[in-house]
């Protein structure tokens, strides 16, 4: 059985998720999502495929912490319906 290491730290990437763990609400979740989630995640492999007009690997942008803590939490999430990174047809599935 594997010994996991007690932290105080609540996420294991701390940029940009630890930012998340103080969401408590759509405004909070709509907030992160307009102003940091997508812009901090700029040293991935995917950011800006949607750019690419030689080579269609585009598969979309999606915050799934996100939408699990709107679960975990029991946030509404309606006024998310139409950002861009809430995967919100899938949580509602």
């Amino acid at each position: 059985m594997p010994q996991w290491e007690n932290s105080t730290n609540p996420v294991i990437l701390s940029e940009p998720y630890a930012k998340a763990t103080g969401l408590e609400n759509a405004q909070d979740i709509k907030n992160y999502l307009d102003k940091v989630w997508y812009q901090e995640h700029g040293d991935v492999y995917w950011f800006g495929l949607h750019k690419n007009t030689r080579v269609n690997n585009y598969f979309g942008y999606w915050s799934w912490e996100s939408a699990a803590l709107a679960k975990i939490k029991n946030i509404g999430d309606s006024s998310l319906k139409n950002q861009k990174y809430y995967p919100y047809d899938a949580v509602h599935w």
